[in-house]
């Protein structure tokens, strides 16, 4: 059975994640540890004390340049620690922001690139579009198509499954697309982000964004690199491709469709709230032979979920 490595990107983020498999894994709180480095010389000052600092886990995390870099961070750190107990990805899939931790599993970008691709990109975004919003929603995306005020306010950002997908907007419009959801009946949710990623309002920074890419050296993939705005392998990691995967719509749906057209797959999420794991639950028909093991919970799961993959690791705390 193949494995799938996931990382998920931007509203996957919380406070204290990963501080348990931090507190008991040397491999993991050594890798974060240097990745933490490079991030401190970038932003002068330490992604790791502010994320494992004095914070509620249910305090509100938006900023997009920190969210960036931590989510970057703890997925580097998780997929390098399973890499190291010999659990390796055949494969692995990016959404969005993830793509960068997936481009360095797959051998295109170093992990200092990833790093500091992430925190580039944060800045331009900041700098460059308006504050904006994201909204998870309960229903089919027909709700959108049918309801002028979300088809004029919003874009559709992401397609998870059949039932659940993702609005994009300028926060001016959050008062009247809540209105209209509120109509429609169906449950939502605001996410942890500050701009309107996957939307028309990032236009105003693609200029910039490909400008901080360009003249990066990046490698073909060594594995299938999947990313979910074109729901497909991609043959080379540049500027063009970079900005498709924050500017069109995540497809995950029809990414793993692809996928478990290949055969069954163990699908491994290594981001920080095993939010994709989450959706497979919902899309994998029943009695699909594939397999899903989420890792990193907001309910302090890390260590046992860990310890299902690697039954050998023991927990050693610091």
């Amino acid at each position: 059975m193949k494995k799938v490595f996931l990382f998920s990107g931007q509203g996957s983020q919380y406070y204290q994640m990963g501080r348990s498999l931090y507190r008991s894994s040397a491999v993991f709180r050594n890798r974060m540890d240097r990745h933490d480095e490079i991030l401190a010389d970038l932003l002068g000052h330490s992604v790791r004390d502010v994320i494992h600092g004095e914070r509620s886990r249910s305090d509100r995390f938006d900023q997009t340049m920190l969210a960036g870099a931590a989510i970057c961070m703890i997925e580097l750190s998780l997929a390098e620690t399973l890499v190291h107990h010999e659990v390796m990805p055949d494969i692995v899939l990016g959404a969005s922001l993830g793509v960068f931790a997936a481009a360095v599993m797959a051998g295109s970008l170093s992990a200092e690139q990833a790093l500091q691709l992430t925190v580039r990109q944060g800045q331009v975004f900041e700098r460059c579009c308006e504050a904006g919003t994201m909204v998870a929603v309960l229903g089919s995306p027909s709700i959108y198509h049918r309801t002028p005020t979300l088809r004029d306010n919003s874009d559709i950002a992401a397609i998870n499954f059949d039932g659940h997908f993702v609005l994009a907007l300028p926060q001016e419009a959050w008062p009247e697309v809540e209105s209209a959801l509120r109509h429609s009946g169906e449950t939502y949710q605001r996410m942890s982000v500050s701009r309107a990623f996957h939307s028309r309002w990032i236009d105003s920074a693609e200029a910039e964004f490909k400008a901080c890419v360009r003249g990066m050296r990046a490698l073909p993939p060594r594995m299938p690199l999947v990313c979910c705005a074109p729901a497909a392998a991609l043959s080379s990691v540049d500027e063009e491709t970079l900005w498709q995967t924050v500017r069109q719509p995540i497809r995950f749906q029809t990414a793993v469709a692809e996928l478990e057209r290949s055969g069954p797959c163990l699908y491994v999420d290594v981001g920080p709230s095993s939010t994709l794991a989450t959706f497979l639950k919902y899309q994998l028909p029943p009695g699909s032979p594939s397999a899903i093991q989420p890792l990193m919970t907001m309910f302090d799961q890390d260590v046992s979920h860990f310890q299902k993959l690697v039954p050998t690791f023991v927990p050693v705390p610091c």
